[in-house]
């Protein structure tokens, strides 16, 4: 198996939240693995704490959507700009309403 590079992490992530569905997503991460994001309070340490976090979350926004179908959670890739530039990035969106609303950088290893 190759190593996990930035840019597959930030895709399978956004993929996975497209999806509501983090599986492929939480399959590339080592055991060890942390997690940090601005919804996030605490790092997240373990595949398993990871999983339990994002199967949690995920299942909130997709009830969100069947309750307000017009809400719709959006991943993309996209490059960091500030801190240290160019590196790969998630930007995640809620419709109908489509600010700024999260940023995941992956540090993979």
């Amino acid at each position: 198996m190759s190593q996990l590079t930035e840019d597959d992490a930030v895709i399978a992530f956004a993929k996975a939240w497209n999806r509501l569905d983090p599986n492929e997503f939480l399959d590339l991460l080592s055991p060890d693995a942390r997690y940090a994001s601005q919804w996030v309070f605490d790092e997240i340490v373990g595949v398993d704490s990871i999983r339990n976090y994002l199967c949690a979350k995920m299942q909130t926004v997709y009830e969100h959507g069947v309750a307000n179908p017009s809400s719709r959670v959006r991943v993309e890739a996209g490059r960091t700009r500030t801190g240290t530039e160019g590196r790969p990035c998630a930007f995640m969106t809620v419709t109908p309403h489509a600010n700024f609303e999260h940023q995941t950088q992956a540090m993979p290893g």
